[in-house]
């Protein structure tokens, strides 16, 4: 476990030099929706706690899986009011936070129930193979 976590370390430290955090953009594609908060590990501590499910959809604006995945999630918010907390995290704002939850690859969701990590989807997913994923309320 120790060599993996090395590992990740070490990629976390190559992507960093390689990809360095862009600027904000300033033109957002009709139909993307934009976060730009700039999110800590409390913040998504406290989300954990309070929300029986929580969904963190780790994307950026120059990704194009991400802006086809967004009516996906967009879908699944509306579908699902009160029963599934979904926070839109932008890679380039929390590029920090995301190396440190090991977000090296979006589009990226990650699903909480209770507090605890239930479910990592990485790239593209149909809707109902992610709400396959996703325990019922």
């Amino acid at each position: 476990m120790k060599i993996i976590g090395a590992i990740a370390v070490m990629l976390s430290l190559i992507i960093n030099v390689a990809y360095p955090q862009q600027s904000t953009v300033t033109s957002t594609p009709p139909g993307t929706q934009v976060n730009k908060q700039a999110y800590t590990q409390d913040d998504i501590e406290k989300l954990k706690k309070d929300n029986k499910i929580l969904m963190l959809d780790f994307s950026a604006v120059w990704c194009q899986p991400c802006k086809e995945m967004a009516p996906i999630v967009d879908e699944i918010e509306k579908e699902n009011p009160g029963k599934i907390k979904v926070v839109r995290i932008d890679y380039d704002v929390n590029r920090q936070l995301a190396n440190n939850m090991y977000v090296y690859e979006i589009p990226y969701i990650q699903v909480y129930v209770d507090g605890k990590i239930w479910q990592n989807i990485v790239g593209m997913m149909p809707k109902d193979k992610i709400m396959e994923l996703i325990p019922k309320q």
